[in-house]
C-alpha cells in the first residue's frame, strides 16, 4: 500500500480511498462498527472512540501480538483489509510534522504514551480525522505505520471504513490429513516437525 498521498504535506494531507489491515481473534464476518474502541490506547484516552489500522498485514499482526499475554496460547483469528476514506490526516512520521507540533524527533518518542495521547487530543480538537503514526513494532521502518482514525471527527464509521474482506487466517494450521505423527508414532513438539 502506498502512503505517498499522506506524505505530500507535512501537516494535513488530503486523501483518496486508502486501505488498512486489522487482525481479529474472531473469525465471524467483520462489521466496521466492531473496529471502534473506546479503550485507552497509545493514541487515545479511555472514552475516545478510535479505530486503529495497520499499513500492511505484518503491522496488523505485530500490533495484535503486542496485546497478547506472555503465556497465551497461539491465537486464532483473521486478518481483514478495509477501504478507508479520510480527508484530514496528519503524518507523524515526518520531522516536519513533529517540528510543527513542537514535538521531539528522537527515535523513541512514540514510546511515550502520555505524549502521544496529548498530541492526538490536540489534533482531535483541531478537527483532524486521523493520524499516520509509526508502528511501535517497527520503529526502524517508517514505511510501516498505523492509521489512527478519530471516530468523533468523521461523518460516520460506515461511510469512512468500507468493504471489509478477509486476507488470511491467523493461528496454527491443522496439517493436511488431520494429525501429524513422527515416524516413531509420537506427536511432534511443533507442526514444523511434520
Amino acid at each position: 500500500m502506498s502512503d505517498r498521498a499522506f506524505a505530500d504535506a507535512p501537516s494535513v494531507s488530503r486523501t483518496a480511498v486508502r486501505r488498512g489491515v486489522v487482525a481479529r481473534r474472531d473469525s465471524s464476518p467483520l462489521t466496521v462498527a466492531e473496529l471502534v474502541t473506546t479503550d485507552g490506547n497509545r493514541w487515545s484516552r479511555p472514552g475516545e472512540p478510535t479505530i486503529y489500522l495497520g499499513s500492511d498485514p505484518a503491522v496488523a499482526l505485530a500490533e495484535f501480538a503486542r496485546h497478547l499475554d506472555v503465556d497465551a496460547s497461539a491465537p486464532r483469528g483473521v486478518l481483514w483489509m478495509v477501504d478507508v476514506r479520510v480527508d484530514r490526516v496528519v503524518d507523524l512520521r515526518t520531522p516536519e510534522s513533529l517540528a510543527e507540533l513542537g514535538a521531539s524527533t528522537g527515535p523513541a518518542w512514540p514510546l511515550d504514551q502520555e505524549r502521544c495521547r496529548s498530541m492526538a487530543a490536540d489534533l482531535r480538537q483541531q478537527g483532524i480525522q486521523g493520524l499516520i503514526v509509526p508502528s511501535v513494532a517497527f520503529l526502524d521502518q517508517p514505511e510501516r505505520w498505523n492509521l489512527v482514525v478519530f471516530v468523533d471527527a468523521i461523518e460516520s464509521v460506515a461511510a469512512t471504513i468500507t468493504s471489509p474482506r478477509p486476507l488470511a487466517a491467523i493461528g496454527p494450521a491443522e496439517p493436511a490429513g488431520g494429525s501429524c505423527h513422527r515416524r516413531d508414532g509420537q506427536q511432534p513438539e511443533s507442526l514444523g516437525a511434520c
